[in-house]
């Protein structure tokens, strides 16, 4: 049976000098090799961490500060949890429908997505279901995210194949336009899906979906259109 002994560096006598000032804990195993625990340097005040009493039969479970008691800047409590789940996708859809009659970009309402985490990158996408009062009405469609972000891409695919240009586009201030209704009927329903990524500043951030008409006319974004933004870097 292995043997397992714990030296304390810069002791010379542990029997006698308890509590033991030293830098480094080293756990000997039946070998020359141990398992070392190393203090920083320069350390301006003691600090402590009080494990757990238990070990939990969780496989995956990890120490983390607990918040009872609270941590200070000096101590703090360890605790055993469960390893965390994937965080879950941020989604809005609309419950009513949003007529846009207007040239000037206005933000689609519940087409957004607020709590973008800082310095992390999102996939997002969005059904975006619609239509007009007249043949001759358009939509016209861009993403914002605020504040800029670090990289935006995305792009706007039709239901009906139809070609889209510019393809690709990098900036917030980027727009498609001339998204056309049904030209049969204008009140039947379109669909377009949008797909990006984006890759969020140093700051928290909200993604917006904005639209308003190409030139004339009535578009109706309708009820059920949503948005999803899903975090895929920790």
């Amino acid at each position: 049976m292995a043997v397992l002994c714990l030296a304390l560096v810069g002791a010379t006598d542990m029997r006698g000098q308890l509590p033991v000032r030293t830098r480094l804990l080293r756990l000997m195993s039946d070998n020359a090799n141990a398992v070392e625990f190393l203090a920083p340097l320069g350390l301006a005040a003691t600090r402590t961490y009080t494990l757990p009493s238990t070990i939990p039969i969780i496989p995956g479970a990890v120490l983390r500060i607990a918040t009872s008691p609270a941590p200070t800047a000096t101590s703090a409590t360890l605790e055993w949890t469960p390893e965390a789940a994937a965080a879950a996708a941020l989604f809005s859809y609309t419950t009513a429908d949003q007529s846009l009659t207007s040239t000037t970009m206005t933000d689609l309402t519940l087409l957004g997505a607020a709590g973008l985490v800082a310095a992390k990158v999102y996939e997002f996408e969005a059904l975006i279901a619609y239509d007009g009062t007249s043949t001759d009405a358009s939509l016209k469609l861009s993403v914002a995210v605020t504040p800029a972000p670090t990289l935006l891409r995305w792009t706007v695919v039709g239901a009906d194949g139809i070609g889209l240009s510019p393809n690709w586009v990098t900036t917030t201030t980027g727009t498609v336009i001339d998204l056309p209704v049904q030209s049969s009927d204008a009140t039947r329903d379109n669909a377009l899906l949008v797909k990006g990524i984006v890759v969020v500043s140093a700051s928290t951030s909200t993604l917006q979906l904005r639209g308003g008409v190409t030139s004339s006319g009535t578009i109706r974004i309708l009820q059920g259109s949503y948005v999803k933004a899903s975090r895929m870097t920790n």
